[in-house]
This record gives structure tokens, sequence and C-alpha cells, in this order.
């Protein structure tokens, strides 16, 4: 559950669609069942495969160039053809992988796999 201060400024068309509100607001179900979330350990976990969605902000800056470039490699290893993955405001994909994204909003740092 979200509490309303959480969503201000949402599109309301976005809340209507994808949020059900009771006091709070609530995932509808047919998101919840097209979503997976998962905890994965990017060091040690072999890549996710069949996604359409990365979401993995200000996680690779903390870590030395080599594995960086192994976070990156399973990024697009685990996406779908047209994938995205979204990094934070400091990161980009490095090494030969940048070769490997397409950047859909630097500002915002989303990459689709190409």
């Amino acid at each position: 559950e979200y509490k309303s201060d959480m969503l201000k400024g949402a599109p309301p068309d976005i809340l209507n669609k994808y949020f059900d509100f009771n006091g709070n607001f609530r995932v509808k179900s047919f998101v919840g069942k097209k979503t997976q979330f998962k905890f994965h350990d990017l060091v040690l976990d072999e890549p996710l495969t069949g996604m359409d969605m990365i979401i993995c902000r200000n996680v690779a800056i903390y870590f030395e160039r080599p594995l960086q470039e192994k976070i990156f490699r399973d990024f697009h290893d685990s996406l779908n053809e047209r994938g995205c993955l979204f990094l934070g405001k400091a990161e980009t994909p490095i090494g030969p992988m940048q070769e490997k994204f397409r950047t859909i909003d630097k500002h915002w740092r989303i990459y689709e796999k190409i």
C-alpha cells in the first residue's frame, strides 16, 4: 500500500488504471500478476532471464570496473529483445556493453537492449 502523499503528482489516469484507492493506494491485482519482485545477488547469482525491465539504480557505482562490466553483461543477457534498463544518475553501461544498449532518456538513465 502507498499513502496518498507518496503518489502526489502522479497523473490521475495512471492512478485510476493501476491502483485501487481505499484511504491508501493499492496496486491492482492484474499488475501484481505480471510483475516479479526478487532478491538477486548481482555478484553470486546466475543472471535472470526473460526480463522486460530491470531497475537497478545506484548499485554499479559501488563496484570495481571488472565487476561493473560483468553486471552490465548480465543485464543484457537477462533482458528480452527491446527490454529496458533503468540506472542511477551517475551510471551508464560501460565497456563493450555501451554498444549493446541504446539510450532512451539520458537524463533519467533509461536504456534499451539492442
